[in-house]
């Protein structure tokens, strides 16, 4: 797992999806985004190996007006 804080806060939780980038197909079991909030979000990765993985996260909302 691993905790993202946005750099700017939303008005709400936003919409969150992630999708994970290897260099081995086949080994990335499941990504997912847990405990959405308008200031940050958690990211697991499960694999079948040790090898590192780059996560994208694509994030859709309205940031707060004074920021």
């Amino acid at each position: 797992k691993k905790a993202f804080a946005f750099a700017v806060p939303f008005e709400t939780a936003p919409i969150v999806t992630a999708v994970a980038i290897s260099t081995v197909p086949g080994t990335v079991v499941e990504v997912t985004v847990a405990s959405v909030t308008n200031i940050g979000v958690d990211v697991w990765v499960r694999r079948t190996n040790t090898t590192a993985t780059q996560v994208m996260v694509i994030v859709i909302g309205k940031i707060q007006a004074d920021q």
